[in-house]
Order: C-alpha cells, then sequence, then structure tokens
C-alpha cells in the first residue's frame, strides 16, 4: 500500500475551477481521454446528495445548505476515497473539475498533502451562455438574467474567495477546444 501511494504522490493533481459553460467538462474529459482519472465534483455532490433529478440550478443555484447539513468535511473525503479508487492501467495523474470553495480547498489539501495545480478556466460571460444554450442541459439557465444570477451565486458563494486565495492560473477560453486543451496541457507541464 505504502508503494501506490507514493506512486500516486508523485503524479500531478489538477484542480479545474471556472463559472458555467467555461469548458470544465470538456478539459475533464480530454484529460480522462489522456489517462487522467478525474471527477466532476458537481456531478459527485449531486449524486451523493441525490440532487440528480430534481435540482433545478434557476430556481437554487447552490447547494451550500445541503452540503453543510451532510458535512463539508464528509463529503470532500468521500470525494478523495472515490478518485483515488478508480482504478486504470495507466494514470498520468488526478483531476477534480468544478471547485467551488476555499473551504473546500483547504480540506482537500488537508487529505491529499501536496500541491496542486489549479486551474481556473476563464471566458466572457455572454459567450458563455451562448454555449450554455448550446449545450441545451435540462437544468441549464434559458435566459441571460438567470444566467447571471447563477453565476453572481457562484461567485458571492465561494468562487471568488477560491480564486483570489488559492493561486489559480486564469486560463482565457476563447478559441477552440484545440486550442484550450494545449494552454491547459502546457500548464500541466510546466
Amino acid at each position: 500500500m505504502r508503494g501506490v501511494i507514493r506512486i500516486m504522490n508523485n503524479l500531478p493533481f489538477i484542480i479545474l475551477a471556472a463559472p458555467t459553460c467555461s469548458g470544465k467538462t470538456e478539459v475533464l474529459c480530454h484529460l480522462r481521454n489522456n489517462n487522467f482519472v478525474g471527477i466532476d465534483m458537481g456531478s459527485f455532490i449531486r449524486k451523493i446528495l441525490n440532487l440528480n433529478s430534481n435540482f433545478d440550478k434557476c430556481k437554487n443555484p447552490t447547494i451550500v445548505e445541503e452540503i453543510e447539513a451532510y458535512g463539508r468535511e464528509l463529503l470532500m473525503s468521500q470525494l478523495i476515497e472515490a478518485i483515488f479508487s478508480i482504478k486504470s492501467p495507466i494514470i498520468n495523474g488526478y483531476v477534480i473539475s468544478g471547485m467551488r470553495s476555499n473551504d473546500d480547498m483547504e480540506i482537500l489539501q488537508k487529505y491529499i498533502n501536496r500541491k496542486t495545480i489549479n486551474i481556473y478556466l476563464y471566458s466572457e460571460a455572454l459567450q458563455r451562455y451562448k454555449w450554455c444554450l448550446i449545450r441545451d442541459r435540462k437544468n441549464d439557465p434559458k435566459s441571460f438574467l438567470d444566467f447571471i444570477r447563477v453565476e453572481y451565486s457562484e461567485i458571492s458563494l465561494g468562487l471568488g474567495e477560491l480564486i483570489m486565495k488559492s493561486e489559480f492560473e486564469i486560463i482565457y477560453n476563447k478559441g477552440t477546444l484545440e486550442n484550450l486543451f494545449q494552454k491547459v496541457e502546457r500548464r500541466i507541464r510546466k
């Protein structure tokens, strides 16, 4: 077991943070296709808290109360356990997509006890809203006003503080997906 932990500790551990529709899912899929083990934090939390079918981002843009009731530390320990339990013949690193608060980041750091590569994906709000309409997920905001409300909620309830306190490198997503993937790969290799 000690050898496995030592090997895990030598691999990059990437944290992706970004507002809605900034490219987190695409980057996560790209990294998974390149032998990174990854978890989408939002999906993981909704699954643990049983919010899959009835959670509406427009009516309830955050799940802070549910997370606090469940226990933030317990949730983060389960996330870490889940990511390290994923089996793959080749593992080039680990990635958690969708980090939303500095509290979660501090708990994560305590559990993994190593430096992470923190990447914040950024695009202009109007561009992200257009991408949101294109991807057309069931619970995505359908109006620009709802989109901005979700964004404000994410920023005011933790995303803004996370970016300021946790040394994130900002990667601008304003080109093609291939261009975004290249920027992320360069940052990981740095």
